[in-house]
């Protein structure tokens, strides 16, 4: 067995405006920021789970009892987990709006705020994560998944405990990119 392929730790979370380039697997280490219009989500408090979930339509004829042919007829692809940092661009981001600051003056204290409700359309980026890859001579190299674009929405409470960190957790749902050839309307996954 190759312990390299075996993948063990936390991922990072990426967004851009869709259309901006996948970062470069060749100038972009691991670990590092991958540049120009991509921002990083924040850190978070539960592990990042990728989930892809298919539903089949089978043909099923009378002389076998096991289906013959399988159709997929739709598939999900979610990315789930919570945000530890409670700011107001991650806020936006799950609640939509529109975020705004003002800065200190005279007997002003600054302060960040987010006016939201009543949005129709969710907003949609280019989305990437990245792991930690151990080559067999224990390089780090990162393991890039990358998609053309998803929306992140709210996936549950925000919890006010006093005994843990009040987290926002998240979904993001990724969306086909039909202007791609089948095969690819979802993105791509880099092992470098």
């Amino acid at each position: 067995m190759a312990t390299e392929n075996i993948l063990v730790g936390y991922a990072k979370i990426w967004y851009a405006p869709v259309g901006t380039a996948f970062p470069d697997e060749t100038t972009i280490g691991y670990g590092t920021a991958w540049g120009g219009a991509w921002n990083y989500l924040g850190d978070t408090l539960e592990p990042l789970e990728l989930a892809v979930d298919r539903e089949t339509f089978e043909v099923e004829i009378q002389q076998s009892n096991s289906p013959v042919k399988q159709s997929i007829i739709k598939q999900t692809i979610n990315l789930n987990t919570t945000l530890a940092e409670h700011t107001v661009v991650n806020l936006q981001l799950a609640f939509l709006g529109t975020a705004s600051s003002t800065p200190s003056g005279s007997g002003q204290k600054p302060y960040s705020q987010l006016a939201f409700g009543g949005e129709t359309a969710p907003d949609v980026y280019a989305w990437g994560f990245e792991a930690l890859y151990q080559t067999a001579t224990n390089e780090n190299q990162p393991v890039r998944y990358l998609f053309w674009k998803g929306s992140l929405t709210l996936d549950g409470n925000i919890n006010f405990d006093k005994g843990a960190a009040a987290g926002i957790p998240i979904s993001i749902v990724i969306l086909a990119d039909t202007t791609k050839p089948t095969g690819i309307q979802a993105g791509y996954v880099q092992m470098v």
